[in-house]
């Protein structure tokens, strides 16, 4: 059985791309309406910059599944896995209720490089004090998740969005993993 499990965060936990195209709908909403010139292409400013940012925040929400998955594995110790800037994904943690999940957040900055990077997933597994073998990783991208984890020895469970919704309370415990093109090597 497994002791520890690494778990990537955007689109794996948080509905981030669901997020993003909720708030640049609301910045595309706010915009008034002129004329383009071809040859001046206006980039954002600060204030469209805070209002998007604002927007992509309330947006803010769990996968369906997470929740579940998350109340499944509570006994066992988990890091959260981004390449998102640090200050970012510990907002996004705390607005959602999840820290308690964790006991380690690996991003680039504690890391000392990004995924996919062997090094990343290294760091992580010597924060949950953990080997590969007996680490299940749970990301959503076969480059990024999938093959580097995989590269290291680590089991792994994809979280694919063509999959009915869900599918992430699969998970765990890893018998009931019956799924089509799921990820999970023992």
């Amino acid at each position: 059985m497994h002791s520890a499990i690494l778990v990537d965060l955007d689109d794996t936990l948080l509905d981030d791309r669901r997020a993003q195209r909720l708030a640049l709908q609301a910045l595309r909403a706010d915009r008034p309406r002129t004329p383009r010139r071809p040859d001046r292409v206006p980039g954002p400013t600060d204030a469209q910059f805070a209002r998007y940012l604002a927007a992509y925040e309330r947006h803010w929400a769990l996968l369906p599944g997470a929740a579940e998955f998350l109340a499944r594995t509570r006994s066992v110790p988990k890091a959260v896995l981004s390449n998102g800037e640090r200050g970012l994904v510990l907002r996004k943690l705390r607005a959602l209720g999840l820290e308690r999940h964790f006991v380690a957040v690996v991003t680039p900055e504690s890391a000392g490089c990004a995924k996919p990077a062997p090094g990343f997933f290294l760091h992580a597994l010597a924060r949950l004090g953990s080997s590969p073998r007996r680490t299940l990783m749970v990301g959503d991208s076969p480059e990024q998740d999938i093959a580097p984890a995989r590269a290291l020895g680590l089991p792994t469970f994809l979280v694919d969005a063509r999959l009915p919704a869900g599918q992430l309370s699969q998970a765990w415990p890893p018998a009931v993993l019956r799924l089509p093109l799921q990820a999970f090597a023992c």
